[in-house]
């Protein structure tokens, strides 16, 4: 736990939390979705992925317009049994944003979890799907001044 008292303060501000009411006040640390300061993403420390994506930002050197690669990530958000073999998830009615179906996914899964501790494997748990598809074409051309 990265988080603790500072006097009346739970500390680090932007990582912590205050939960309960004195004096069975506890200082926690706020859940990654929570969290705008950690915006809930991936770090870009992840070299391995800025490497592909963006080399020059890893090594310092040129690098030739074949060398950059893009990705196109699709998110899925819902219900494990709405999950074919392939493709986004079959529903009668797409939720209304990410945000709102991870919000949702949340609670749901934690209160089906705590219902049944011991059962491993929920149908009805929100669950979210990313595929990605290589971006083959490029669609902007590099600008003399971007050329060192």
């Amino acid at each position: 736990n990265t988080c603790q008292w500072e006097g009346s303060s739970c500390v680090p501000a932007h990582q912590c939390r205050i939960t309960g009411f004195r004096p069975f006040r506890d200082c926690i640390p706020t859940p990654w979705w929570q969290s705008p300061q950690s915006g809930g993403w991936w770090p870009i420390s992840d070299t391995q992925l800025v490497g592909v994506v963006a080399p020059q930002k890893t090594t310092g050197r040129s690098v030739k317009l074949d060398d950059l690669y893009g990705l196109e990530m699709s998110l899925h958000c819902a219900p494990k049994k709405a999950f074919g073999p392939r493709g986004p998830p079959e529903l009668p009615d797409s939720p209304a944003s990410l945000l709102d179906c991870l919000t949702q996914g949340v609670e749901t899964n934690a209160r089906m979890k705590a219902r049944e501790p011991w059962k491993l494997y929920f149908p009805e748990e929100i669950v979210v799907v990313a595929s990605f598809k290589e971006i083959d074409q490029r669609f902007c051309a590099c600008s003399k001044a971007g050329k060192t």
